[in-house]
C-alpha cells in the first residue's frame, strides 16, 4: 500500500462553549491573552506547522463574524470552512468531523480555550 503521509493533518478547534464557570459574559476564547485571543495562540501554532493543511473552528452562530474578524486579522489561513457547535461539546466535535475532508488521514481535536498545545 502506498505511503499517504502527503494527505497531512486536519485540526479541530471546539470553540462553542459558553464559558458559564468563566464568567466573564464573551466565549472564553475570545477572551485575551497578553496581545491576542486563546483561540488564536493555538491556531498560530497549527497554522505554522506544514503537516496541518487545514484547521477547522467550531463556533456558535452568534460567534461566527467576530470568529471571522479575528482569523482574518492575526492571518489564520488554513481555515477553509467553520464548523457549527453543538448543545454539548461531542456534539460540536461531530460537526467539525463532518467537514473534514476524505483525503485527510489525521484529525487533531484541541480546545480553542487552552493557548498551549
Amino acid at each position: 500500500m502506498k505511503s499517504r503521509t502527503n494527505d497531512g493533518i486536519t485540526a479541530l478547534i471546539p470553540a462553542a462553549g459558553i464559558g458559564k464557570r468563566f464568567g466573564d459574559g464573551k466565549n472564553k476564547p475570545f477572551i485575551n491573552l497578553v496581545d491576542r485571543p486563546l483561540i488564536v495562540w493555538a491556531m498560530e501554532t497549527l497554522e505554522a506547522m506544514p503537516e496541518v493543511r487545514e484547521i477547522i473552528p467550531i463556533l456558535k452562530e452568534p460567534d461566527m463574524g467576530y470568529g471571522v474578524e479575528i482569523f482574518e486579522k492575526y492571518g489564520i489561513s488554513k481555515i477553509k470552512r467553520i464548523a457549527p457547535g453543538g448543545k454539548e461539546r461531542q456534539e460540536s466535535v461531530f460537526n467539525g468531523l463532518r467537514l473534514i475532508d476524505k483525503a485527510s488521514r489525521v484529525v487533531l481535536v484541541h480546545d480553542g480555550a487552552r493557548p498551549l498545545i
